[in-house]
């Protein structure tokens, strides 16, 4: 697989991504797609691909599932790989990744400060089961803020997400 500016091509097909549909989305995809394509044979079933997009975080009707399906495969029982993430790409377009960046702020905006200190960053930290050291955290406020502020405003945290290819 190889790069190019708003696409990917393999050996198989091309794409043209979205913009919003970031390295991160994409390998978060494919790891998902393998997981469900246990035998390799590079298809999923129509119910595994719904469940897929539950794991990537889409909540979609089975009739949502296929009319997408449908505008680009005849295949309504066999879900490829091409169509999975064609099926992706047309989900992430009609995201609104301001929202999604709010969405992201507010489960670390415990306080609802509108703003992300480094309590904050521990405690979901600690709900998350993922051990951070307390250097970590100020290291990352520190980065998020370039070193200004001991707080992470909404501006700075989705600037970072998009840095990071998150949204």
């Amino acid at each position: 697989m190889t790069e190019k500016k708003d696409s990917i091509v393999t050996e198989e097909f091309e794409i043209e991504f979205d913009p919003k549909f970031t390295k991160f989305r994409l390998e978060e995809a494919e790891n998902t797609f393998k997981k469900f394509d246990r035998n390799n044979q590079g298809f999923i079933s129509i119910k595994q691909f719904k469940i897929a997009m539950l794991v990537l975080g889409f909540k979609v009707s089975y009739e949502e599932i296929i009319s997408l399906i449908s505008s680009i495969s005849e295949d309504l029982e066999n879900v490829s790989h091409k169509t999975f993430l064609s099926a992706i790409n047309k989900t992430i377009t009609k995201i609104d990744i301001n929202e999604e960046g709010e969405k992201i702020f507010k489960l670390f905006d415990l306080n609802q400060t509108e703003k992300i200190t480094f309590n904050d960053l521990k405690k979901v930290a600690e709900q998350s089961d993922i051990q951070i050291k307390d250097e970590e955290a100020q290291h990352m406020i520190y980065v998020a803020t370039n070193g200004m502020d001991d707080e992470v405003t909404y501006e700075q945290f989705f600037d970072l997400l998009q840095k990071m290819g998150i949204i």
